[in-house]
């Protein structure tokens, strides 16, 4: 699972419009909407709130990358932008 740190990283670093928010940082199997609905989340518990209903409407939208975070390609742009941080 990402650490706090790299979620606010990525998600300021690499979001898309309306298109990019942290929960697609976790694994697919691990969004559970009536358990995590009202989580709060580093970037705000609102805008992730709002997400949550219309996910299903434009989850084909997001790129695969960010659904899984085993991805190699993943962990890799994590690791770099903390290190272009200087917070590893």
């Amino acid at each position: 699972m990402w650490s706090p740190k790299e979620l606010y990283l990525l998600f300021s670093r690499i979001r898309h419009g309306n298109l990019f928010y942290p929960i697609f940082l976790l694994p697919k199997k691990a969004i559970n909407l009536e358990r995590d609905r009202n989580r709060e989340y580093i970037v705000g518990a609102d805008r992730v709130a709002t997400c949550w209903e219309s996910f299903a409407k434009w989850e084909f939208k997001i790129p695969q990358i960010f659904y899984d975070n085993s991805n190699i390609l993943a962990i890799e742009m994590a690791k770099n932008i903390i290190e272009e941080q200087g917070l590893n």
